[in-house]
C-alpha cells in the first residue's frame, strides 16, 4: 500500500515580477465617483454608468500607477497603455473587449506601451490586423503579467515583441481556437525578452500555429494544459526556437488528427551561450496522429528527460537527450481520455514508475502540482513512488489556487504570484535509469517524419 506524504521545494521561490506589485487599494468611491485618489495612484472606473464608458476613454487620463478597473460586459474598442505600473482588471465578472475584427496600430486590442503592466479578469475576442498577425494583447513595454484572462478566436492571442528587460507572467488565463491559419501565428507568442513564465494555462484548438511559442532567453512551462482538441490544427505544443535555458514540467500535451507536425515540444540553439539548458520533466503527452516524437532537440545542449508519459505512436526524441526514465502507456489508462482528462486510473503503467528527477542548479525538477481544468491547479501530493506523468495517482490535495476567472467585485491591490526564481549553477540530477538519445551529444539528425508547419513572422 502507498504512503502518503506532502512534498515541496524549498529551493522554488515565487518572486513578485519587477514594478508589477501594485499597492493595496480601498474602495472609498461612493456612488458616482469615478477617480479615487490615493497615495501611489488612482482607480479609474470603466462601465456603462461610470463617467469612462469604454477602456479608451479611461486610458486618455490614465497616469503612472493608477487602477483601470472595467465592470463586466463587452465593449468594443482597440487601446495603446502608455502609463507605467498600472493595473487593468474586469471587476464585477469578466470584462469582454471585442476588437471586431480590427486593432490598435494594425497590432493588437491592447498594445501595452508603458512598463510594469498588469491585467487582469479580461477577455479579447476577434483581433485581426491587415498583415494576418493582430493580438488580443501586443507587449511592447517591459515586465507584463497576464491573469485570469481568455484569448478567443485572435490571430495571435498575446504577441511579444523584443524586449530583453522584460520578463512576463502568463497565468490562469485560456487561449481558445486562436491563429489565422497560415503556420505563422500562434495562441503566445514572445519574442526575445528575459523571462517568460507560463503557468496554470489552457491552450485549445489553436490554427496551424503553435500553442506556445517563445524565444525568450528563460522559459519556464509549468503545469498547463496544452491540447488541439477535435478541431485544431497546431505545428509544436511548445517551441523555444531560440533555446538557451527551457524548463517544461508538469504539462498535459495532446496532438489531435489534423496537427501538421510531428513534434510536441521543440528546441533550438541559433547561438549557443554558456547556460544553455532543457529539462522536460513528468509531463503527459498524447498523439493521436499516425507519428510523434515527443522531444525535438535540434541544439547543441543536452536535454534531460524524466518520468513523462506517452501515448500514442510516439518516439522519444531527435538530437542530443538523456532520458532518466519514459513510460508508455494507453489510451485506457487514463480517467476520461475522450474528454482529454488525463488523471491516472488505477492499473497504469505510470503509478510508482518515476525516478528522482534532480535540480536545475538550486530550481528543483520534483513537480509539486497537478494542472486543474479550467485554467487552474491543485497541489500534488507524493503517494509512495513518484509517478511519471503530469498526474499522480490518488495524490490531489485539497488546495487550489481559487477560481481561474474571477467573478467578484474587486477590492483592489494585487495578489501577484510572480515568475518563478532563476536558478544558479549547473545539473546535479541523480538517481534513476539512464538512457543516452540515439543521436548522442551533438547529433545533428533531420528529421523527415513531417513538413514543419508553425512559421515566423516576426513584426514589432
Amino acid at each position: 500500500m502507498k504512503s502518503t506524504r506532502i512534498f515541496g521545494i524549498a529551493s522554488l521561490a515565487l518572486l513578485t515580477a519587477a514594478g508589477t506589485m501594485s499597492p493595496a487599494l480601498a474602495d472609498t468611491a461612493s456612488g458616482s465617483d469615478e477617480q479615487v485618489a490615493q497615495t501611489s495612484g488612482r482607480i479609474l472606473r470603466v462601465g456603462p454608468t461610470r463617467t469612462y464608458k469604454k477602456p479608451s476613454a479611461a486610458e486618455a487620463v490614465a497616469q503612472d500607477g493608477d487602477i483601470i478597473e472595467i465592470d463586466a460586459g463587452t465593449y468594443v474598442d482597440w487601446v495603446r497603455w502608455d502609463p507605467n505600473n498600472i493595473t487593468i482588471r474586469g471587476v464585477g465578472g469578466i470584462a469582454v473587449i471585442d476588437g471586431q475584427g480590427k486593432t490598435y496600430g494594425d497590432k493588437g486590442i491592447f498594445v501595452t506601451k508603458g512598463n510594469n503592466i498588469t491585467i487582469e479578469n479580461l477577455e479579447f475576442r476577434n483581433a485581426k490586423s491587415s498583415g494576418h498577425n493582430g493580438a488580443g494583447i501586443k507587449a511592447l513595454g517591459a515586465n507584463l503579467t497576464v491573469r485570469k484572462s481568455i484569448f478567443r478566436n485572435n490571430e495571435n492571442g498575446i504577441h511579444g515583441s523584443d524586449n530583453s528587460a522584460s520578463r512576463i507572467l502568463v497565468e490562469h488565463s485560456q487561449f481558445l481556437n486562436n491563429g489565422y491559419g497560415d503556420g505563422y501565428t500562434h495562441a503566445i507568442y514572445i519574442n526575445r525578452v528575459g523571462r517568460v513564465t507560463f503557468q496554470y494555462n489552457y491552450v485549445s484548438g489553436t490554427k496551424a500555429g503553435h500553442h506556445f511559442k517563445s524565444r525568450s532567453a528563460e522559459n519556464y512551462v509549468l503545469y498547463n494544459k496544452l491540447v488541439d482538441g477535435p478541431d485544431g490544427s497546431s505545428a509544436y505544443n511548445i517551441d523555444m526556437p531560440n533555446g538557451h535555458i527551457g524548463v517544461v514540467i508538469g504539462n498535459l500535451l495532446q496532438q489531435g488528427s489534423n496537427g501538421g507536425n510531428s513534434g510536441i515540444v521543440n528546441y533550438l540553439q541559433p547561438d549557443v551561450r554558456p547556460g544553455a539548458a532543457l529539462y522536460v520533466i513528468n509531463n503527459t503527452a498524447v498523439t493521436q496522429g499516425s507519428s510523434a516524437v515527443f522531444l525535438k532537440n535540434r541544439g547543441t545542449v543536452n536535454a534531460v528527460l524524466a518520468n513523462n508519459l506517452m501515448v500514442g505512436s510516439m518516439t522519444i526524441g531527435v538530437g542530443s537527450y538523456t532520458d532518466k526514465k519514459t513510460v508508455k502507456a494507453t489510451l485506457d489508462s487514463f480517467v476520461d481520455p475522450a474528454n482529454y482528462d488525463y488523471r491516472l486510473k488505477v492499473g497504469s503503467p505510470a503509478i510508482n514508475a518515476g525516478v528522482a528527477p534532480g535540480t536545475f542548479g538550486t530550481f528543483s525538477l520534483m513537480p509539486t502540482k497537478h494542472y486543474q481544468h479550467v485554467a487552474n491547479f491543485t497541489g500534488r501530493v507524493l503517494n509512495g513512488t513518484l509517478d511519471a506523468g503530469a498526474y499522480e495517482y490518488g495524490g490531489t490535495s485539497t488546495s487550489t489556487s481559487g477560481s481561474s476567472v474571477d467573478t467578484s467585485t474587486s477590492t483592489g491591490g494585487d495578489t501577484s504570484t510572480g515568475t518563478v526564481d532563476a536558478p544558479t549553477g549547473g545539473d546535479t540530477t541523480t538517481g534513476g535509469d539512464t538512457t543516452t538519445g540515439t543521436g548522442g551529444t551533438g547529433d545533428t539528425t533531420t528529421d523527415t517524419t513531417k513538413p514543419r508547419r508553425g512559421r515566423d513572422r516576426n513584426r514589432s
